[in-house]
Parts: C-alpha cells; structure tokens; sequence
C-alpha cells in the first residue's frame, strides 16, 4: 500500500536518489518518512530475508503482470510484452523488500473495539500499519503513551505527565497488565 499510495510517478522522480543512496528524511516529504525507518535486514536470519525476497519478488511480479501499477501503458492487465523493463520491476521489488523489512520493527497494530453478541468487548486488530512518528519511540514493558486509533489516525496519549527532553516510550508488544 505504501508504493501505491506514493504513487509510480513519484518512485520514478527518486529513483536516482535511492539507488544512490542519498534519499534523506524530510518532513515535506511523507514518504522519505517511511522510506528512511531502519529495517535491521542485517540482524534477520536467512530464511527470513529469503522468505521476504520471494514475496517481495512474486509482488513485484503481479504488479508488474497483473495491474497497470508499473506499465500503465499496457493495454489490460496480464498482456504484459515481453520486452517488459525489468530494471523496473526489480527497483519496484526492492522497495517491496525493504518495507516488507521494516514492518517486523516499524509496524503498529491498527485496532477497533468490537462488541460481541454477548456484550462482550475486546480489541480486534484490522490492519497493520507504519506511522513513522510512532516509529521514533523507544519500547517498554512499561510504556507511557498508548496508542488509540481513529479510523486510520494514530493518537499517541500521555498516561503521565512527561517532562519536557523525557524519552516517550511505547509498548511494542502485548502489554506486561495484560
């Protein structure tokens, strides 16, 4: 979702800036937000950036084959010539790659409350999201923000006072109350 909300035209403009790597974080730019967010693929283990090559790899491929995301010239999806640019693909691929990555360290369960028919509450989870401000937070088993969500809108609130240059720290996982 992140490269199709960017939008193809976009990924073409920064295309010599990644691939040199001198695509910096900017807050005009929401992508360069994302973008820049550690994705630690030199901490995974092998099948785990084997698993995510292949994905990334098979994504890239169906959007290459099977939409008009990269070749919007084509004349319906899956009538790809065979001359398709495949520096092109593999450039949307490794972008794919890179999120896919940063998602096991960035990612934040976007949830809903949803009632049972026995009145019962609970927390679902809907999607899964990067918000890179929330991003920027340091974990602890004993946060002091948690986060609350509006539709597609992250609130972060204090459930304490924080001074002012006190880290924020967040709970990356299952809270230790629960």
């Amino acid at each position: 979702r992140t490269l199709l909300v960017t939008g193809l035209d976009r990924l073409l403009e920064l295309q010599m800036r990644v691939r040199a790597g001198n695509y910096s974080a900017s807050s005009e730019d929401e992508y360069s937000r994302v973008f820049n967010l550690m994705h630690h693929v030199d901490r995974m283990k092998e099948d785990e950036i084997f698993q995510y090559t292949v994905t990334a790899a098979m994504l890239a491929m169906f959007l290459a084959k099977r939409t008009k995301f990269i070749f919007p010239k084509q004349k319906s999806p899956g009538t790809l010539e065979s001359d398709m640019d495949e520096e092109l693909v593999s450039y949307i691929g490794g972008l794919i790659m890179r999120h896919l990555c940063q998602l096991v360290g960035n990612a934040h369960a976007v949830t809903q409350l949803k009632e049972n028919d026995s009145g019962a509450v609970q927390q679902v989870r809907v999607a899964t999201a990067i918000y890179p401000s929330a991003s920027m937070m340091n974990h602890s088993c004993v946060p002091n923000i948690i986060n609350q969500f509006q539709g597609s809108r992250l609130l972060v609130r204090a459930t304490s006072a924080i001074k002012s240059s006190s880290e924020v720290f967040n709970c990356y996982g299952p809270h230790f109350r629960r």
